[in-house]
């Protein structure tokens, strides 16, 4: 099943959610996509993450900006996820803000990847 980017929007911050992770607990793209929409972020669903061992997993993204790999992640979460993607496009340098950083941040982050270098 190739990935789903049907959910798109003009925003910069992506919320990215494992595919296999939010169905076997029941949630959907268009649950997300509910919630995200006043917020300027972009849902995207992807069919594997690879980490299994700590779902269900998901990413913060924006162009620029490194890519937070998150896991043990709730419904719950879905004001925590969307602030992260919606501060981590508005980033300067490309890191979520410690200022204002909702304390679930130091639970759920897995790791985070820089950015694609670029020639200049």
């Amino acid at each position: 099943m190739p990935n789903d980017h049907s959910k798109t929007s003009d925003a910069q911050g992506t919320l990215m959610l494992c595919r296999l992770c939010w169905q076997e607990n029941g949630a959907t793209i268009e649950q997300w996509a509910e919630c995200a929409s006043e917020s300027g972020v972009q849902v995207q669903m992807v069919d594997c993450m690879a980490a299994c061992d700590h779902g269900p997993s998901g990413a913060i993204a924006a162009p620029g900006a490194w890519t937070y790999l998150l896991g043990n992640l709730a419904e719950t979460d879905i004001d925590t996820l969307l602030w992260g993607a919606s501060s981590l496009s508005q980033s300067v340098d490309g890191l979520l803000p410690w200022d204002g950083r909702p304390s679930r941040y130091r639970q759920i982050i897995r790791g985070r990847i820089p950015p694609l270098a670029t020639d200049q």
